[in-house]
Parts: C-alpha cells; structure tokens; sequence
C-alpha cells in the first residue's frame, strides 16, 4: 500500500472552515487512484460485442491493405498449394468491428492429416523503416483440446536466408501454448502475452501487440531493408495429431490488423 503524505495545516480556531480539508482528501484519493491505475500490469484486453467502434482502414501507417476483412478476401490467401494447410472463411456474425471479419473454421473431424494450418497471409513490401508494431484482435468461440499443439500464433516470414537457404522468420505465439511448438533452424519464438495462456476466454475479443521489429532483430541480428518482402500470417492450427484421436475444435476469429510504426496508440 502506497500511502501519499498531506502535511498538518496549524490549527486556527474551532470555527475554521473544513473545506480546504476536504479539497485535499479528494486530491490525494483521486491521485491514489491514478496512481493504482498507472501501476496495473499491462495484460490481455477483452471486449464483448458491441463495445467495438468504427473499423479501421488502411493506410495511416497501417502496412496491411484490407486489415478489417471489409473487403471480404481481397488482398488476403492461404496456402492452397501446401497439403498442411485449409481454407479461410469470411464472417459476417462475428466481428471485432465494422461488418466483417475473418473466421478460420479449426475442427479435425473428419481429418486424417495430422498438422493443419487455417490462416491468412498476405505480402507487404519493406519500406524505410522495419514495422515495429504488429497488432489486432482474435475471438475464440469453441475451445476443445485434442492435442498438445493447438495454438494461435502470427508469423513474419522474411527474404533474407539462413546459411542453408531457408527464410528467416519470427513466429509470435498468441495463446494455446507455452513454449515453442517446434525447433526450427529459421524460425524464432516469441510471446505476444507474458502469461503465455493455454486456453483462450471464449467469447470475447482479446488484444494482442506484438514486437516484430525488436523480435527480429533480436533473433536475427539484422532487419530486412528497403526492396523486400515480409509474409505475414495469422493462423490457427493444431500439429502432431494421432489420427483418429481426440477430437480437436479451435473456432477462431481475426478482425483490425494492424503492421506499422508504434504510434498513434498502436503498441503503446
């Protein structure tokens, strides 16, 4: 408990005025209160529906075109060539704001494959400046765990590569696990929460930021400059599944990305 001193006024007669008193009672509770608010820990933020506002668009420092899926899938694609991975939806009944967003269907019934990606990706050029901010919102509406591997997660995939040719990327978990899913020669791992959450809350909207710039060049030593290219993907998956196992459900939703500098209330 933190306790704010308020000096002793010398006492001038029984019939004083009690005013300034209690002028300085709501100035010391009103700055403990501030104070108890600016020493919260910075922790997941929650909305439920219908306390979002107005969809954000691109441009304003945002590096991704169509960040609130208003759009539908334009600008957006998923791995369709690759075994691993499934298809997006467009949602129109859950969103973060605006009318849409975008909805990745993670169900293993009726699967035998045992890693599976839904996600979306999209390819944004590097400009002068690396992005040091990687942002937005995801909902989780069913939650059942079938594997140890079930998480969500963004990726930033570079041009830049490994001394065996692979490409350098960054993979910021968002929750389901809490250590890396996998040693991998060219990928890092971050967390985006600092509680490393197993299982989501259901039915909310949770905010994550993310370091990318900082992440990267942490894990790299170095940024891609000026003229390349950095994949971006949000996914939710599960990996290493027994076919035939558990049932696995991981109903999620994405909507409001955002890539870019840390301003105008973006990782701050």
């Amino acid at each position: 408990m933190c306790y704010l001193p308020v000096m002793a006024r010398k006492k001038k007669d029984k019939t004083q005025s009690k005013g300034p008193l209690v002028v300085i009672g709501v100035i010391a509770a009103g700055t403990l209160l501030l104070f108890f608010a600016t020493q919260e820990r910075k922790g997941t933020q929650t909305s439920r529906p219908g306390e979002e506002g107005p969809p954000p668009e691109a441009g304003g420092g945002n590096m991704l075109e169509n960040p609130g899926f208003e759009n539908g899938e334009a600008h957006w694609e998923w791995l369709s060539w690759s075994k691993g991975w499934a298809p997006f939806e467009i949602s129109t009944g859950r969103r973060h704001s605006g009318e849409k967003a975008v909805h990745l269907p993670v169900r293993s019934e009726g699967e035998t494959r045992r890693t599976i990606v839904w996600g979306v990706m999209q390819k944004v050029p590097v400009g002068p400046a690396f992005p040091e901010c990687l942002e937005g919102w995801y909902m989780v509406e069913d939650w059942v765990r079938g594997t140890e591997k079930q998480y969500l997660q963004a990726v930033i995939i570079s041009d830049l590569k490994t001394e065996r040719g692979s490409d350098k990327q960054i993979r910021m978990m968002l929750t389901g696990m809490d250590e890396p899913s996998y040693n991998l020669t060219n990928a890092r791992y971050f967390f985006c929460d600092e509680e490393r959450p197993l299982t989501p809350p259901l039915e909310s909207w949770v905010r994550f930021t993310c370091q990318p710039k900082k992440w990267f060049k942490e894990a790299w030593n170095v940024l891609p400059g000026a003229g390349t290219n950095l994949r971006v993907f949000f996914e939710a998956r599960f990996d290493d599944r027994t076919p035939g196992g558990k049932e696995v459900v991981a109903e999620t939703y994405f909507d409001d990305v955002y890539l870019g500098p840390a301003t105008h209330g973006h990782c701050q």
